[in-house]
């Protein structure tokens, strides 16, 4: 467990190896939330709205297909 101070303006550091492990960066959103057991940070990982499209279920698909037969040596490119 680490430890960590609440600063002025409520500003808290998360330790450097907590932001590794979790793969945070500076400017990352993190939900917070009281719970029973204390306060959970939640990290929000948000998509560019002009990028949105490419994280869709339908391209998703898509592409893993694609990169399938990449590896198989099959690639027909992505058609969409």
């Amino acid at each position: 467990m680490a430890r960590t101070t609440l600063r002025a303006k409520g500003l808290v550091a998360l330790p450097d190896d907590i932001r590794k492990a979790a793969h945070l960066k500076a400017g990352d959103l993190l939900d917070a939330e009281l719970t029973a057991d204390g306060i959970l940070l939640r990290p929000q990982k948000v998509v560019d709205a002009t990028q949105a499209w490419f994280w869709s279920p339908g391209v998703a698909k898509v592409r893993t297909r694609s990169q399938q037969g990449q590896c198989r040596g099959q690639d027909r490119g992505v058609r969409f």
